[in-house]
C-alpha cells in the first residue's frame, strides 16, 4: 500500500465537513470558531506554530458531537446553558486525550 502525505489540516476540515453533513444547522460552525480563535492567536502574538494549533483545535472542537442530537443540543445557547457546549467539549477531552 502507498503511502499519503495528507494535512492535518484537511483532515480536520473534512471531518468538519461530515458533521456539517449530519445536521446542517450548525454547517460552518467549526470553520467559525476556528477563524476566530486564529484572530485572536495572532491579536495576542502567539507563534505561527501556536496559532496553527489554535486553528486546529477550533476546527476539531466539536469532534466528539457528530450525531444529529447531539448537534442539535448544540443549539441551545439560551441563558444559564450557555456554558453547556464549552463544558461538554471539556470534559469529552479530557476523557479522550488522556487515552
Amino acid at each position: 500500500m502507498g503511502k499519503y502525505n495528507v494535512s492535518i489540516f484537511n483532515i480536520a476540515h473534512s471531518v468538519g465537513k461530515i458533521a456539517d453533513l449530519v445536521d446542517t444547522q450548525l454547517t460552518g460552525h467549526n470553520k467559525r470558531v476556528a477563524y476566530i480563535a486564529g484572530i485572536i492567536a495572532r491579536e495576542l502574538n502567539m507563534t505561527a506554530k501556536e496559532q496553527d494549533e489554535i486553528v486546529l483545535a477550533g476546527l476539531i472542537h466539536d469532534i466528539g458531537e457528530l450525531s444529529g442530537q447531539e448537534r442539535a443540543d448544540l443549539l441551545e445557547f439560551k441563558g444559564c446553558n450557555g456554558n453547556i457546549h464549552a463544558e461538554r467539549g471539556y470534559k469529552w477531552c479530557n476523557v479522550e486525550c488522556q487515552k
